[in-house]
């Protein structure tokens, strides 16, 4: 983040539904990293990510081979 800001990082279905909010909140200025095997009960498939900070807005394909859980 180039600067303190309110972010959502959002994990979508193909179908564009809202599966998991994995991070909403203000993050302070920095570099981020986010661990989604750390997400209970996301089910093999393919899904979006949508990352939203300020006026910035990235979406990227996501494929997971196998239920990620603790």
């Amino acid at each position: 983040m180039p600067e303190k800001q309110e972010v959502s990082l959002n994990l979508y279905d193909l179908a564009g539904k809202l599966v998991r909010t994995i991070y909403s909140g203000v993050q302070a200025k920095g570099n981020y990293e986010v661990n989604v095997s750390q997400q209970i009960g996301i089910y093999a498939g393919i899904y979006f990510v949508r990352l939203e900070a300020g006026n910035f807005n990235l979406t990227r394909n996501l494929t997971i081979f196998e239920l990620l859980s603790h």
